[in-house]
């Protein structure tokens, strides 16, 4: 007995479904990343923020690599507020352990 052909949704929908938990698994990922970041990191001033206003805040930023002989440095355009904030915050990652 043949089987009935699938529509053309079925077929799309079974292609996509591993996709789709790949996506779902990286917005997990995402946002536990940030509920982190807000509660070990920042100051207590982002505790209530929402992902979106971190991404306005924190993440939201000009800036380049650039090589020089031995190595690398990352240049950021940022006013001096937001400069003392991403140092404050890369000096508590560094101090956090597992």
């Amino acid at each position: 007995m043949r089987r009935a052909p699938r529509s053309l949704a079925q077929q799309v929908t079974r292609i996509l479904a591993p996709y789709n938990a790949v996506y779902f698994a990286i917005g997990v990922l995402a946002y536990n990343l940030a509920q982190l970041l807000k509660r070990q990191v920042l100051p207590a001033a982002y505790r209530t923020a929402t992902v979106a206003t971190l991404r306005w805040k924190v993440y939201r930023l000009a800036g380049k690599l650039v090589r020089h002989a031995r190595g690398g440095r990352l240049q950021i355009k940022a006013d001096l507020e937001k400069w003392h904030l991403l140092q404050a915050a890369r000096l508590c990652c560094a101090t956090l352990r597992t």
